[in-house]
């Protein structure tokens, strides 16, 4: 997944866990750590996750520690983006 948030996570191994899933992420933006293990085929989710939150590819969408929800923010800022587009000009229609 291209963004200021992967760039900085330095070297990801190619094929590796980390690897994998930011290729997943903009088809899937939102992930529980199911989803993560699911798409990485069982990586290192809890040592992968806090590398992917400090380098701002994944936030967290709850305060929960059972059940959280983390989302890919760059693919997240962009669809919020399309969202204010398609509005303004869906306003903007005659």
């Amino acid at each position: 997944m291209p963004g200021e948030g992967a760039e900085s996570l330095g070297r990801v191994r190619a094929g590796g866990a980390v690897a994998v899933l930011l290729d997943a992420l903009p088809a899937t933006p939102v992930v529980s750590a199911e989803d993560v293990e699911r798409l990485t085929h069982g990586g290192r989710l809890y040592a992968m996750l806090p590398r992917l939150v400090e380098a701002r590819v994944l936030a967290p969408l709850t305060d929960r520690k059972r059940d959280q929800l983390w989302g890919a923010i760059d693919v997240l800022d962009e669809l919020d983006d399309l969202n204010r587009r398609i509005g303004r000009r869906a306003l903007a229609e005659p």
